[in-house]
């Protein structure tokens, strides 16, 4: 899997790919971090830094567009009303 996001990103700065990988749910920092050091030849404060920001984009756009949050709230609470009259 990874080798084809990989290929997919190819063409990329390094650190853009870093970022990016860190932004995926599946593959996270845990996966990003060796693969920004190991694989893509990063320092390991780039690499560090690169998937620590891509790590947190998604977090800072959902603070920056609360109402996304909201309505999962609300979702949240439907289904466990629903779950509850079950």
């Amino acid at each position: 899997m990874i080798d084809t996001l990989l290929i997919w990103l190819e063409g990329l700065p390094s650190e853009l790919i870093a970022f990016v990988l860190a932004a995926i749910p599946v593959t996270e920092t845990r996966l990003a971090l060796p693969v920004a050091i190991f694989v893509l030849h990063l320092s390991p404060w780039v690499a560090f830094v690169s998937t620590l920001l891509g790590n947190l984009f998604p977090r800072i756009t959902t603070v920056m567009n609360p109402s996304k949050g909201r309505k999962r709230m609300a979702t949240d609470k439907l289904i466990s009303k629903l779950s509850l009259m079950t």
